[in-house]
């Protein structure tokens, strides 16, 4: 694998460990400033590979929820110089509440893409590439 494949898996895995530690210790809101600003631009890698960037490094940290993953692959979205929308949807089974995150990026889900027509729409957010 090459080098910068690497250095784009430590990324993501960076990214997925503090969405996940966040998860239990910070506000929401502080979580969610975070993961949808840019910090800083890096050089502009294709979407399809930041999110594989984070699937694979969701398969190394436990419990690497879709919410984990959708802030995750927001951060690095924005990084990049994507602008992305985070959705968190719901739905109810035989009397089992369920929530789902996803992410669309130019009216396509590229992440969560499999679970998300199953549930309704209740809260969304936008990243903000470049900004602070």
């Amino acid at each position: 694998m090459p080098a910068g494949d690497w250095v784009l898996l430590l990324r993501a895995a960076s990214c997925l460990l503090v969405c996940r530690v966040g998860v239990y210790l910070l506000r929401f809101d502080r979580l969610q400033w975070w993961a949808t600003r840019a910090g800083r631009i890096n050089r502009s890698l294709p979407i399809s590979k930041l999110i594989w960037a984070v699937m694979i490094g969701a398969r190394v940290l436990p419990n690497s929820t879709c919410l984990v993953r959708a802030l995750a692959a927001s951060r690095l979205l924005a990084q990049n110089g994507y602008k992305s929308t985070i959705h968190i949807g719901v739905k109810r089974t035989d009397g089992v509440f369920e929530a789902h995150a996803w992410i669309e990026y130019g009216g396509h889900v590229i992440l969560g893409s499999h679970e998300a027509p199953y549930f309704t729409r209740l809260y969304s957010w936008e990243s903000k590439p470049g900004g602070l």
